[in-house]
C-alpha cells in the first residue's frame, strides 16, 4: 500500500516543507488526526532550545511530526520494496493484508509520536515523571495510566521494565485515550470497506460502537501503535515471525540506533539553524532497507553444533563449554579454568600451567622475556601466549582473553567457566549452553538437539555506510557543540525551568512548587483544559505557560514592593530573561574546562564537579540540573569578582551505533557495522558530564586563573 493507494479514500494533501519539500499525505490523516485540537496543539511548540543560540530555528512538533511520518512512509515502501526484489517476501509467506495493514499503522505512528509531548521541547519532560504511584508498583503515575490504559499484562511487563522517554509515554497514552477510535475506524474503514459486524460503521449505536473498545484484534493494531512510539518490543523467545517483523517496524521509528524520528531531527535541527555541518543522503540509506535472519539464543545447551562463517556475540556455559574451529575475534573468560590447544594469541592474567608445555611454530613471552619451546609449570604470573600448542595444555587463570584482532585455527577450548564469544568469523563447532545471537541462520545441530530462534532483523545494504557514518557524527556534532552549549543548557536546563517553577509558587502562594506543575502539565491539559484556582490551562504549549509567567509577574510588579522571597525572585529572573542579561559563564564548553584544569586528572575533575554540586550547593532544584551555591561559598567566591552564582548541569551522550545491533548485508552474509567500520568505539553510549558555573560580576574584577586554582585546593 502507498500514499497513491490510500487515495482512494480521500484524495491526498501536499504540504510544503522547507526539509523534504512536498510532503503528500493522504486526507484521511487530515480528518482523522492532523485536523485535530491535540495534533495543531504542537505549532506552538518548538522543537529544540536551539533558538537561544540560533534565531532562525524557530521550527516545531508539528512539523517535526509531518517529517516523521513522511519518512517513515518512505522508508517501509523501499523496505517493502527491496524484500520483493530479492524475493525474501516470497520465502515469508505473509499474507500481503499483513504490509497493508501495518503500513497505515506505523505511518500513524510515525505521525502521533510527538502528540503528547511537554512545551518548550525537552526542557518541561521531567514535570511528567513528578507524580508518583500510589500502589508502589509502578515508579510514576504515567507508567500506571499507560499501562492500564492497554490492559495487556505483556504491554504492564515492557513498561515496569523497559525505559522510555516522559513525552514517549504521554504520546502512547493520548494515542490509547484520544485516538483509539478514530484509528479503529479508519481501519474498517479501509480494511473491511466501512463493515463492522455486519453493519455499516457509520449506523452503529453508541452502545455497538462500544464493542470497538474490546474488539481483541483492534486493540492488537493499538497495541502495535503505543509499542513504535515507546520503542516496546514484543518478546523475541516464542519464535513468532510476525512479531518479529513488527520488531524490525518498531526499530524504524524508535531505536538506540538509527530511526526516522532521529533521522528528521538531525536534518531539520542543522537545516533550520543554517547549519552546514554535514550532508546526509536521505534516499540512499532509505533505498537500503531490508531485513536479515539471525539465530538468537537464551541458555540453549547444544553439543558441537556447526557455524559456518558467521559474527557471533555469545555467552558459552556450562561443565565443559567447548569451542573449536577457525576464528577471528575475540574470546574471554574470567576465572578460567580448561583446556587449550591449537593456534593461540592469548594473554592469562593470574597464570598457572598444569605441566611442561612444549611450542612449536611459535613463542611464549613470559614475564617481559620469551621463552621458546617450553614453560614451567604452576607458576603464578601474567603470561602472552603465542604459539602453536600441540597437546591439550590444562590452564588456569584470573582473566583469559584473546589478543587483539586474533585469527587463528583453534583446535579446543574446553572451559569450566563461561566464555565470551564476540568474533567476526567463526568456522567450526560449539558446545554449552548459548546467551547471545549469530549472525546466520545456517546452522547445523546434531539430531534433536535443541535449537537457537531464527529472528529477522532490521539490516541494510552494504551502500548504506558512509551514510550511517554520516548520521552519527551529525548528531553527535549537535548534541555536543549547541544542546551543550552553554547558552542552550542556560536557557533550557535552567532559565525556562527557574521562572515557571517559581511562577507557580507566586501564582498559587505554595512551597510545593512540583506540585502545582504536575496540576498545571499533565493528560488533562494536554488534551483538554483544566482549572486551577482562577487560571484555566488547556491544550497547553509554549505560549500557555509564557503568558501564565507573564502574567503572575506584571501582577508581581504591581504589588511594590514584593511581598515575598519569591516574588523578588520572579521579577530578578523574568527580567533577565526579557533583556537578555544573563549571568556569565566561567568556561563556555567542555574543551575550555578541559583546559582550564588541565593540570587535574580525569577522576579529580569527577570529584571536582561533585564539590560544586554538593559541597558547595545550597539550593537544589527538583530536577537535580541546576543548583545555587550556598553562602559560604558565595562569599568565597567575591573574591575572585563573582556573586549570584548558579551551576548548571548539561549531560551530552554521544553516541556510536551499538556495535553489535546494526547489521549490514555483505558478500552474501551478515556483519555488524562495527566490525567494518574499525573507527566505531565499541563504548558506543558515552556520557559526557559538562557542568557551568554561571555568575553576574560584582565589585571585584573576574580573576580566572585564581578562581581555578582556588578550585583546584578544594579537591
Amino acid at each position: 500500500m502507498t500514499v497513491e493507494q490510500l487515495a482512494k479514500f480521500g484524495p491526498s494533501k501536499a504540504i510544503k516543507d522547507s526539509v523534504h519539500g512536498y510532503i503528500k499525505l493522504p486526507s484521511i490523516f487530515y480528518d482523522s488526526f492532523i485536523d485535530t485540537p491535540i495534533f495543531q496543539r504542537l505549532r506552538n511548540i518548538e522543537q529544540t532550545g536551539m533558538r537561544i543560540l540560533f534565531p532562525s530555528a524557530r521550527h516545531d512538533r508539528f512539523i517535526h511530526s509531518i517529517g516523521t511520518c513522511y519518512l517513515g512512509m518512505k522508508a517501509f515502501e523501499s523496505l517493502y520494496n527491496n524484500l520483493c526484489i530479492d524475493g525474501t517476501l516470497e520465502t515469508m509467506a505473509i499474507e500481503k493484508n499483513f504490509w497493508d495493514r501495518h503500513y497505515l499503522l506505523f505511518s500513524i505512528a510515525c505521525l502521533l509520536h510527538d502528540c503528547g509531548h511537554t512545551p518548550f521541547s525537552h526542557s518541561l519532560e521531567y514535570i511528567y515523571n513528578l507524580e508518583r504511584d500510589n500502589t508502589d508498583k509502578y515508579l510514576t503515575k504515567l507508567d500506571k495510566d499507560l499501562a492500564e490504559s492497554n490492559g495487556s499484562t505483556e504491554f504492564a511487563t515492557a513498561v515496569e521494565g523497559t525505559s522510555a522517554k516522559p513525552h514517549e509515554k504521554m504520546s502512547a497514552l493520548v494515542v490509547k485515550k484520544y485516538f483509539d477510535n478514530p484509528i479503529k475506524v479508519l481501519l474498517i474503514n479501509i480494511f473491511s470497506n466501512g463493515i463492522y459486524q455486519g453493519q455499516d460503521i457509520r449506523l452503529l449505536s453508541d452502545e455497538q460502537k462500544s464493542a470497538l473498545k474490546t474488539d481483541v484484534v483492534l486493540n492488537a493494531d493499538i497495541d502495535f501503535v503505543m509499542r513504535s512510539i515507546l520503542g516496546y518490543k514484543y518478546p523475541e523467545n516464542s519464535g513468532n515471525q510476525l512479531n518479529q517483523i513488527k520488531n524490525c517496524f518498531i526499530s524504524l521509528l524508535n531505536s538506540s540506533n538509527f530511526d526516522m524520528d532521529s533521522l528528521d531531527y538531525i536534518i531539520r535541527d542543522s537545516q533550520m539553524a543554517g547549519l552546514n555541518n554535514y550532508s546526509i543522503d536521505v534516499d540512499r540509506i532509505l533505498n537500503s532497507l531490508t531485513l536479515a535472519k539471525i539465530t538468537k539464543f537464551s541458555e540453549v545447551v547444544v553439543s558441537k553444533m556447526k557455524v559456518n562463517n558467521a559474527s557471533c556475540n555469545i555467552r558459552v556455559a556450562g561443565n565443559n563449554a567447548e569451542l573449536c574451529g577457525n576464528i577471528s575475534g575475540c574470546l574471554s573468560a574470567s576465572h578460567f579454568h580448561g583446556f587449550i590447544s591449537g593456534h593461540v594469541d592469548l594473554r592469562c592474567a593470574g597464570f598457572t600451567m598444569d605441566k611442561m608445555t612444549s611450542f612449536k611454530n611459535g613463542t611464549a613471552r613470559f614475564n617481559g622475556g620469551t621463552v621458546n619451546h617450553e614453560i614451567p609449570g604452576c607458576v603464578k604470573a601474567e603470561i602472552d601466549i603465542n604459539a602453536f600448542i600441540n597437546d591439550e595444555c590444562e590452564v588456569e587463570c584470573d582473566l583469559f582473553e584473546a589478543r587483539k584482532d586474533f585469527n587463528g585455527n583453534i583446535r579446543t577450548v574446553r572451559s569450566d567457566s563461561p566464555i565470551t564469544i564476540n568474533v567476526r568469523q567463526l568456522c567450526g563447532y560449539i558446545s554449552g549452553a548459548i546467551s547471545g545471537e549469530i549472525l546466520s541462520s545456517n546452522l547445523v545441530y546434531e539430531t534433536d538437539s535443541p535449537k537457537g530462534i531464527e529472528t529477522y532483523v532490521l539490516s541494510y545494504s552494504k551502500s548504506s555506510l558512509s551514510v550511517l557514518q554520516n548520521i552519527v557524527n551529525a548528531r553527535n556534532y549537535e548534541y555536543l557543540w549547541i544542546y551543550g552549549h552553554h547558552k542552550v543548557a542556560y536557557y533550557s536546563n535552567y532559565l525556562l525551568q527557574e521562572i515557571l517553577r517559581t511562577a507557580s509558587k507566586v501564582a498559587f502562594r505554595s512551597s510545593k512548587s512540583d506540585k502545582d506543575l504536575i496540576e498545571i502539565l499533565n493528560y488533562d491539559t494536554v488534551t483538554n483544559f483544566r482549572n486551577k484556582g482562577k487560571w484555566s490551562f488547556g491544550l497547553i504549549s509554549d505560549s500557555d505557560l509564557m503568558v501564565f509567567a507573564k502574567q503572575v509577574y506584571y501582577q508581581t510588579k504591581k504589588a511594590n514592593p514584593p511581598k515575598s522571597k519569591a516574588s523578588k525572585k520572579l521579577l530578578s529572573l523574568s527580567e533577565e530573561f526579557a533583556h537578555r542579561k544573563y549571568r556569565k559563564s566561567v568556561w563556555k564548553s567542555f574543551a575550555e574546562f578541559n583546559s582550564l584544569f588541565s593540570r587535574l586528572s580525569e577522576t579529580q575533575k569527577e570529584r571536582l564537579i561533585k564539590f560544586i554540586k554538593n559541597d558547595m550547593t545550597g539550593h537544589l532544584s527538583g530536577t537535580g540540573e541546576y543548583g545555587y551555591i550556598n553562602d559560604h561559598y558565595e562569599k568565597e567566591m567575591n573574591k575572585f569578582g563573582l556573586t549570584d552564582i548558579v551551576w548548571v548541569a548539561a549531560d551530552v551522550s554521544i553516541k556510536n551505533p551499538d556495535p553489535q545491533s546494526i547489521y549490514i548485508k555483505m558478500n552474501g552474509g551478515i556483519e555488524r557495522f562495527a566490525d567494518l567500520v574499525p573507527t566505531i568505539d565499541n563504548n558506543y553510549n558515552k556520557k559526557i558530564s559538562i557542568t557551568y558555573l554561571y555568575y553576574k560580576p560584582c565589585e571585584n574584577k573576574f580573576n580566572c586563573s585564581e578562581l581555578v586554582k582556588y578550585l583546584e585546593s578544594k579537591i
